[in-house]
């Protein structure tokens, strides 16, 4: 008793008493020194002697040593989110900052999760088969049990600090188990590592008056969780990452949950070369994660269009589809840099706000028999925009003027580009055409984010897709010619820019539907990586061809563009992926930037011959879709 009676005034320790209560159990334990990332540490700290000491215990179980730490698994410090400066030594656990909550993961841990956070004194209690130093340990990424509570694993960022290149980008990518790819949901918060005293704490997440998290598109693809981060200045900043599992609610819309640490990172950026690029932010819509996922996971608002965070169009209107799970109420509102809105930075919007400029140009059309709501966009004129979506459902939601946000997209437009900008020049023009495609340089184009993961495989055999296809996928396209049709150069001169679009009427009879790019004017920047994403209601053969038509156009010479028409092994930079049910991808890996064409071939696998009387009797599959794509 008098132990119990020093645990509750605090002159006894939780490692003191475990240890007392496996003497009665005959279990061999004793207690282990060193130091912890606890309260007050940040990412990237040289831990000093004497500082961030702590204790823990290591006990025998079936004849190996395990670790227990008693005070981080029965309580933790709960932090206030509303200091107005930053403390200068961390703070004192007073009884009324301690919360008590079971925490699983500090009993038993397993010795490569458990020195993330715990460093001992002595190198043998690393129990590691190879240990590592205190240095070694500052450089390790700063995690919370969560993050093992979650499963969740490192992709990219093995390290506590981030260097990012000239261009103040960086990226953090992290993995969660397929059976919670669908329930997680994470959020982050962006911070200027280092301010004076006489700065407020609100003023760590804003640069010129607009918040951090604005420089960050963070996405979820499949499960994989990317912050794609690009800051506005050199300098430290500190990225929080959090997560929470959604639990099924029959009525999500309105359902709040907390959000707690899974890591922590340092960013540092030393030089800032394109400094420009940086000031502009992404549009001020809500805050979290860009792209559709959120509106499946949380609402069950599946996606029929548009299935990436970010897509370019040169047409309009832009009609972007969601498939319900019953009769919602819809609104959508637009934001963009270039034009005043109010402040999107919550999760619940009230129509009673000020109205926003912008959104008379969100319409939507409700098909109450499918329940398909479909978002009609015109934009005033090019640039980038950001789309944010709300639901409400009103069984549950009666107050009219408040909905949930759903999802949003970042939408970058610019006016359809010429004839003369689409087709390569002869070559007995010496001059390349006239730009007529706005410059859109201040748009943010840097950011990337990955599509779902692969399993792995090059050759994936769809449901859908006739095998027979992948016995004849490393052989040249239906419509390629013979090596004799092509010099020693590999270019075809003979070789005619395709056309450009879709072929609706064999669309329509193969039950195909472009779901990821109706537009089939494609332009990539900074990646050279495509997903097609094609609905299939019919077994069908599949071929394509890749055809590298000329380099990019340079408007600041006047050198002749050389088109060299080159049709290149397309099986070498195009996979397919099925994409679940009736859906396809065709996975591109463009070599070099410049502008191709590719064109998409199929047939129905009982009706092949038939098929083939639609290319003039020659023995190949007819074109049914050809984009073309300026990868720069």
């Amino acid at each position: 008793m008098g132990l119990l009676r020093g645990i509750k005034y605090g002159t006894e320790t939780y490692h003191t008493l475990f240890m007392r209560l496996c003497s009665f159990a005959a279990i061999y334990c004793v207690d282990v020194k060193g130091h912890s990332k606890s309260v007050g540490y940040e990412p990237g700290m040289q831990i000093a002697e004497g500082k961030f000491t702590n204790t823990w215990n290591a006990v025998v179980i079936d004849g190996e040593w395990r670790f227990v730490q008693c005070n981080w698994g029965a309580r933790h410090l709960v932090m206030s989110k509303d200091k107005k400066q930053v403390d200068v030594a961390p703070p004192k656990p007073t009884r009324e900052k301690i919360k008590y909550q079971y925490d699983e993961h500090y009993f038993l841990p397993d010795p490569e999760d458990f020195i993330l956070e715990f460093f001992p004194y002595k190198t043998e209690w690393q129990l590691l088969e190879s240990p590592i130093t205190l240095q070694q340990f500052e450089q390790l990424p700063f995690v919370r049990s969560l993050f093992f509570h979650y499963h969740l694993s490192f992709v990219n960022q093995q390290h506590a600090v981030i260097q990012t290149d000239n261009r103040g980008a960086c990226d953090i990518k992290l993995r969660m188990p397929d059976s919670l790819k669908h329930r997680l949901a994470f959020h982050f918060h962006l911070r200027f590592a280092h301010t004076s005293m006489s700065e407020q704490a609100e003023d760590l997440s804003e640069f010129q008056g607009v918040r951090l998290e604005r420089y960050v598109l963070h996405t979820v693809q499949d499960d994989l969780v990317s912050f794609n981060i690009h800051v506005p200045q050199e300098g430290d900043y500190f990225i929080e990452i959090f997560a929470s599992l959604v639990e099924p609610d029959p009525n999500p819309f309105g359902q709040s949950f907390k959000l707690k640490c899974v890591c922590k990172y340092r960013i540092a950026c030393k030089n800032l070369i394109q400094r420009m690029v940086n000031k502009h932010p992404l549009p001020a819509c809500a805050s979290g994660e860009w792209g559709p996922a959120k509106a499946i996971r949380h609402f069950n608002i599946c996606p029929l269009t548009h299935f990436q965070a970010i897509f370019e169009t040169h047409q309009l209107p832009i009609i972007i589809k969601f498939r319900c799970p019953k009769q919602l109420k819809f609104h959508g509102k637009l934001s963009s840099n270039q034009y005043s809105s109010i402040n999107h930075d919550q999760s619940i919007i009230s129509n009673s706000a000020a109205s926003n400029g912008l959104d008379k140009y969100v319409k939507y059309e409700y098909d109450e028999y499918d329940f398909i709501i479909s978002f009609i966009i015109h934009l005033p004129h090019d640039g980038q925009y950001g789309i944010d979506l709300y639901a409400r459902d009103p069984e549950y939601q009666t107050e009219k003027r408040t909905m949930s946000h759903c999802c949003k997209y970042i939408i970058n437009y610019s006016k359809p580009p010429t004839v003369d900008t689409i087709a390569p020049a002869p070559a007995s023009i010496s001059t390349p055409p006239t730009n007529t495609t706005p410059n859109n340089n201040h748009l943010y184009h840097d950011y990337s984010f990955d599509g779902a993961k692969s399993n792995g495989q090059q050759r994936m055999t769809s449901p859908h897709i006739n095998a027979s296809f992948y016995q004849s996928e490393r052989s040249v396209s239906p419509r390629s010619t013979s090596s004799r049709d092509t010099n020693g150069s590999g270019t075809s001169p003979t070789i005619a820019m395709p056309k450009i679009g879709a072929n609706t009427n064999l669309l329509s009879e193969f039950g195909m539907t472009p779901l990821s790019h109706p537009d089939p004017s494609i332009t990539l920047h900074g990646t050279n990586a495509l997903d097609l994403q094609f609905q299939i209601r019919k077994m069908v053969d599949f071929s394509f061809d890749l055809i590298y038509h000329h380099a990019s156009v340079d408007h600041s010479t006047r050198a002749q563009l050389q088109n060299l028409n080159q049709r290149l092994n397309a099986s070498d930079y195009v996979t397919i992926q099925p994409n679940g049910g009736f859906n396809v991808i065709f996975a591109l890996k463009l070599p070099k930037s410049g502008v191709y064409s590719f064109t998409i071939y199929a047939a129905t696998t009982n009706h092949r011959n038939d098929a083939q009387s639609h290319t003039s009797g020659q023995a190949e599959l007819p074109a049914v879709y050809t984009y073309l794509i300026r990868y720069v």
